[in-house]
Protein backbone atom coordinates (compact mmCIF):
# COMPACT_ATOMS: atom_id res chain seq x y z
CA UNK A 1 0.00 0.00 0.00
CA UNK A 2 3.00 2.32 0.13
CA UNK A 3 2.69 2.97 -3.62
CA UNK A 4 -0.97 3.91 -3.13
CA UNK A 5 0.01 6.36 -0.40
CA UNK A 6 2.62 7.91 -2.70
CA UNK A 7 0.00 8.38 -5.42
CA UNK A 8 -2.44 10.08 -3.06
CA UNK A 9 0.22 12.37 -1.58
CA UNK A 10 1.52 13.50 -4.99
CA UNK A 11 0.78 16.96 -6.39
CA UNK A 12 -0.48 15.50 -9.68
CA UNK A 13 -4.25 14.86 -9.88
CA UNK A 14 -5.13 11.20 -10.36
CA UNK A 15 -8.27 9.33 -11.42
CA UNK A 16 -9.06 6.03 -9.73
CA UNK A 17 -11.64 3.58 -11.06
CA UNK A 18 -12.79 0.78 -8.76
CA UNK A 19 -15.14 -1.89 -10.01
CA UNK A 20 -16.03 -5.56 -9.72
CA UNK A 21 -17.56 -7.95 -12.21
CA UNK A 22 -19.73 -9.68 -9.61
CA UNK A 23 -21.31 -6.58 -8.06
CA UNK A 24 -24.67 -5.84 -9.72
CA UNK A 25 -24.66 -2.13 -8.84
CA UNK A 26 -21.17 -1.62 -10.27
CA UNK A 27 -22.09 -3.28 -13.57
CA UNK A 28 -25.14 -1.04 -13.91
CA UNK A 29 -23.00 2.12 -13.71
CA UNK A 30 -21.86 3.64 -16.99
CA UNK A 31 -18.53 5.30 -17.66
CA UNK A 32 -18.67 8.91 -18.76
Amino acid sequence: MSKFGELIDSEMPILLDFYTDWNESSTSMHLF
